[in-house]
């Protein structure tokens, strides 16, 4: 009998110390401890949810400041939400996939179905985060870590509650030079898998020499599950890539050259030559590429050897998978420093969107064109202005004019909309052919927003800190 009550006292014991919260430990920013550690903190953190409050589901958006009467309008929440980490009393559930997540300062979050914050990853300890991408099937995210001595990480993590793992970091890509420490660039997920590309850069631990690139110009893949990191392209041999859609091509941009390949590294065809363009700094041009959506072809606008000549002009190309170079048209001015938005192009290659601005003048002329060089259309006139991303059905074009004019889209006759009017928008991508997720300053305060065209914005979450930075499945 005295064991029976001495089993059940213990049992009892037991049962509270399970109904007592754990605090997650302790992280002071910028605290030197090793990478191990932030680990372990994630670990905890994944299990309990916090963020920045999400905006009510039930709540009315307040109308738009009245500037326009046009059905894009600006829907800020009722009651400014101001930042907060505080993490929440009770853990949200975890998550079989991530269609949107977004990271704040040294923490990343995807949003559950209900519109709840989960945070995946914390990494105070190490330095800020940036970039995330999700993977194609939403069960994985992955990141850069900033680390205070000027290097980046690639980091990656399960949405299921699995800890962060360090997926790339300088000691994967040593260069036999002490004195110069090489980190991930810029990162791309291939199609169907777990597999990301990416290139370089490096830093020299003497510090910087001058202007410069400070790129390495090469290609690499890992595969996220296995953490193997594996050169494709070797040091110089390329400049910019592009994945494919359907991830079987990779589009290699040189400073004299445009080339494919097939990703498996096979295959690799030169496509097209052309005199190198003068950038009168320390950096070599590369021109930038769109994919078609049915992977077959991408185009791309080269520009004539001297941009600042009286008679400078860019020419059109589409380039096959086979190496076939075509030239589709060509247009008139400086599309080097001729001013912002930087060219863009529909994913049907059909349509091209430009900002140039006149000599001595801060004013920029947006344009919208065909590839052909014909059916030229001015979309605005205004200085700050800004572009973010063509629909994916090539119908419409989202761009904004800062620091509070808020949102535009134009569609292809070249009349625009404007939406959030008064907001600060800093990044908008599209959900889908009619919606569009954007990241703004609205009525004071940071916040996701989503809108469908010709219906009001409707807030996802508010109460983010400035700078943080999102991404769509």
């Amino acid at each position: 009998m005295l064991d029976l009550r001495k089993y059940l006292y213990l049992l009892a014991l037991l049962s509270a110390a399970a109904c007592s919260p754990i605090a997650p430990p302790a992280s002071s920013p910028g605290a030197a401890t090793p990478a191990v550690d932030a680990v372990a903190t994630a670990v905890v953190a994944t299990l309990t949810a916090i963020a920045p409050t999400p905006a009510p589901a039930t709540a009315t958006p307040a109308a738009a400041p009245s500037a326009t009467a046009l059905p894009l309008t600006a829907a800020p929440p009722s009651t400014p939400v101001p930042p907060s980490l505080t993490p929440a009393p009770a853990a949200t559930p975890l998550l079989t996939a991530c269609s949107l997540a977004y990271s704040a300062v040294s923490e990343l979050f995807c949003l559950n179905p209900s519109n709840k914050p989960v945070r995946l990853a914390e990494h105070k300890s190490l330095g800020t985060l940036s970039g995330p991408l999700i993977a194609p099937d939403g069960k994985m995210v992955v990141y850069d870590v900033n680390v205070i001595d000027g290097t980046a990480q690639l980091w990656g993590v399960k949405v299921d509650g699995a800890a962060p793992r360090l997926l790339v970091g300088p000691d994967q890509l040593t260069r036999g030079d002490p004195n110069v420490v090489s980190s991930p660039a810029l990162v791309e997920w291939q199609a169907g898998t777990h597999t990301l590309f990416f290139n370089t850069r490096y830093n020299l631990r003497s510090g910087f020499a001058g202007p410069g690139e400070y790129v390495n110009n090469d290609l690499w893949k890992v595969d996220a599950d296995t953490d193997t990191v594996s050169s494709v392209l070797p040091r110089d041999s390329v400049g910019r890539f592009a994945l494919s859609p359907n991830g079987k091509f990779i589009a290699l941009s040189l400073a004299q050259a445009m080339e494919v390949m097939a990703s498996d590294g096979g295959n690799r065809h030169h496509a097209l030559d052309f005199q190198a363009v003068k950038t009168y700094s320390e950096y070599a041009y590369k021109p930038g590429v769109v994919w078609s959506a049915d992977s077959t072809s991408y185009v791309s606008l080269i520009p004539s050897a001297d941009p600042l000549a009286a008679n400078s002009s860019a020419t059109f190309y589409r380039i096959g998978t086979d190496g076939s170079a075509k030239s589709l048209g060509k247009l008139s001015g400086n599309f080097v420093f001729g001013g912002q938005p930087a060219p863009d192009w529909s994913s049907d290659g059909k349509h091209f969107v430009y900002g140039q601005a006149a000599p001595n003048s801060d004013v920029v002329t947006l344009r919208l064109v065909n590839t052909d060089g014909t059916g030229a259309k001015t979309l605005t006139q205004q200085k700050n202005v800004h572009g973010f991303a063509w629909a994916p059905d090539s119908q419409h074009y989202l761009y904004s004019v800062q620091p509070s004019t808020g949102g535009f889209v134009a569609n292809l006759n070249g009349v625009s909309q404007a939406f959030a009017a008064g907001a600060q928008i800093v990044a908008a991508r599209w959900r889908s052919n009619t919606t569009f997720v954007y990241y703004a300053k609205v009525s004071g305060n940071w916040g996701l927003f989503s809108q469908v065209l010709g219906q009001s914005a409707q807030p996802i979450i508010t109460g983010l800190p400035e700078g943080a930075a999102f991404n769509l499945r």
